[in-house]
């Protein structure tokens, strides 16, 4: 990691420093295949030349690890990339979908944040996301928002000035969290991936977004 890593963390949640970060790893690249195994085997991870990457988050609470549960009850993940064979212990591994976040696009979306601020939340057009897909308000604008905190499982799962910003109440909140969660994070990912506009500036216009997110979530509620 170079010297500009942690200041970049630092900056993370004001300008979009995570994002910079990522594009400058080879978590951005394309050719990369993700997997998980039993953490007993992360030994098996090392590899001199970099092809095997280890990751230290422990999987077994996300959709992905729960489906491989019974094999182990701590599952690790890691990302390869190359032709290195399969490690030892591996329960499963996938190649990682190349969607539309490029490094060339993350650098353009923290320019445009850097340069104009956050985007704003803005009432109506989350009103018009709501008419087009048909989800309720509060689905509507936990959609719009990028699904903050969509996978803590708890009652009150939003800080309550997130709650506040958004205008949705603690019920409404856990409502529309479990009607989004039916669709699989996968899939989720994937919404997110066909919505972000060619032009990045995009996102800051939300009526562009409104119409792409209802147009995304159509075609991904439509799918078996």
């Amino acid at each position: 990691m170079s010297t500009g890593g942690p200041d970049c963390w630092r900056r993370c949640p004001r300008r979009g420093g995570c994002a910079r970060f990522w594009a400058l790893t080879p978590l951005a690249e394309p050719g990369l295949r993700r997997g998980l195994l039993d953490s007993e085997q992360r030994a098996a991870l090392s590899d001199e030349n970099g092809a095997l990457m280890p990751l230290s988050i422990t999987m077994l609470h996300t959709e992905w690890g729960r489906a491989h549960a019974g094999a182990t009850w701590d599952i690790a993940a890691f990302l390869q990339r190359g032709a290195v064979p399969r490690p030892a212990g591996v329960l499963d591994i996938q190649e990682v979908p190349e969607g539309r976040a490029t490094p060339e696009r993350l650098h353009r979306i923290v320019d445009e944040l850097e340069r104009v601020g956050p985007v704003p939340f803005d009432p109506a057009a989350t009103a018009r996301l709501a008419e087009a897909t048909g989800l309720d308000r509060a689905a509507a604008v936990l959609l719009m928002a990028g699904l903050p905190h969509i996978k803590d499982d708890g009652h009150n799962f939003l800080p309550p000035g997130t709650r506040k910003a958004l205008g949705v109440k603690v019920a409404e909140a856990k409502a529309a969290r479990d009607t989004l969660r039916r669709l699989p994070e996968a899939a989720r990912l994937e919404l997110y991936d066909a919505a972000l506009p060619d032009d990045p500036a995009g996102l800051w216009d939300p009526t562009v977004m409104a119409e792409r997110l209802a147009r995304a979530w159509k075609e991904a509620a439509a799918r078996p």
